[in-house]
């Protein structure tokens, strides 16, 4: 389990995460991040990842998926 505050970039836009929560494991994640306006939800397993952010209060959504590196410090 992990918890935290930090940063995630995704689609060349970087986002400053108030808190995250979620697992790791290995080679593989489950995010919940917290961005006081929106929540991003990431989950990453051997090297590829989908990312959803959706804002709070707006319609809609963005997706993202593609090849990454985790790495949590």
């Amino acid at each position: 389990m992990v918890y935290g505050t930090g940063s995630v970039e995704l689609g060349g836009v970087s986002y400053t995460a108030k808190s995250v929560a979620g697992f790791l494991g290995g080679d593989a994640a489950d995010l919940t991040i917290y961005m006081g306006n929106a929540i991003i939800k990431i989950k990453y397993y051997n090297g590829i990842y989908y990312a959803v952010v959706k804002p709070l209060g707006a319609a809609g959504l963005q997706r993202f998926n593609s090849t990454a590196t985790l790495t949590v410090s």
